[in-house]
């Protein structure tokens, strides 16, 4: 969790064909050099070997930072049963830092001597497990970022999530949810929360990040390949008293789905 908490997008092994994954955040509202997050995921399943290949990339932007990240994803599935798969999935890529200046406290021509200092490049790698039976779908994942030097960089972190979806008659369902996030730099948290909607045009819920923020979520199926999503949250830890909440904007174009 780079700054605070990330947005973004991640590979999307669940979907068939090709998909299209973009996300926009913008933290800390009225909070100076509050992050700005932008990411992308682009993912094609080849079905007949079971596999799917996908390319991302993640922008950010805190304070006099930028950050800049590559990298390619493969996943796959094996089925187990008649209603239940096995998902596996790995990731590889670059994060490049790179700083605008250090602000007023040093000269703009001091700064070249220190730019190969704070300046880099490092590996990220993940992984994802993930099993899925009827309306049940539960996993983990973890990431690492490695540098040469020990700093905030070289960290690891690891999610567990679950999920079960009720249908309710043919079309609407609701969903309760969980997530624990490990990470040895950053503090622990937990999430909980619940979806809800009509499953063909529009889902809705709310969570709650442990002494964090309360989320409002929405993903709206505006045609039969495009779906837009807004998160907002309301922050109520620490951050409550000296910023606004956090926007969040999502695109999703998924073409050749089957069923």
């Amino acid at each position: 969790e780079p700054a605070a908490d990330q947005g973004g997008v991640g590979p999307q092994g669940l979907h068939k064909g090709v998909s299209l994954d973009l996300a926009y955040r913008r933290q800390w509202e009225g909070f100076e050099g509050a992050p700005k997050t932008m990411g992308f995921n682009l993912n094609n399943s080849f079905d007949k070997i079971h596999l799917g290949i996908g390319v991302d990339g993640h922008f950010e932007e805190v304070g006099l930072r930028k950050n800049r990240r590559f990298g390619v994803n493969l996943n796959t599935e094996v089925r187990l049963s008649r209603e239940s798969f096995l998902m596996f999935g790995l990731s590889g890529g670059v994060d490049m830092r790179r700083y605008k200046s250090f602000g007023e406290a040093t000269a703009e021509e001091d700064f070249s001597q220190y730019r190969s200092e704070y300046e880099r490049e490092s590996f990220v790698g993940g992984f994802g497990l993930a099993y899925r039976w009827k309306g049940l779908l539960a996993g983990v994942s973890g990431s690492i970022t490695a540098l040469k030097k020990d700093d905030v960089s070289n960290m690891n972190s690891a999610y567990v999530h679950a999920r079960y979806r009720f249908n309710l008659g043919k079309d609407w369902m609701i969903a309760p949810m969980a997530l624990y996030a490990y990470n040895n730099y950053f503090e622990n948290f937990g999430e909980a929360g619940i979806m809800g909607g009509y499953t063909q045009w529009i889902e809705a819920g709310v969570s709650y990040r442990f002494d964090r923020w309360v989320a409002v979520m929405v993903e709206l199926k505006v045609l039969d390949f495009l779906s837009i999503g807004y998160n907002y949250n309301i922050n109520t830890g620490n951050t409550s008293d000296i910023s606004d909440g956090s926007h969040e904007f999502g695109l999703r174009f998924a073409f050749n789905r089957k069923k």
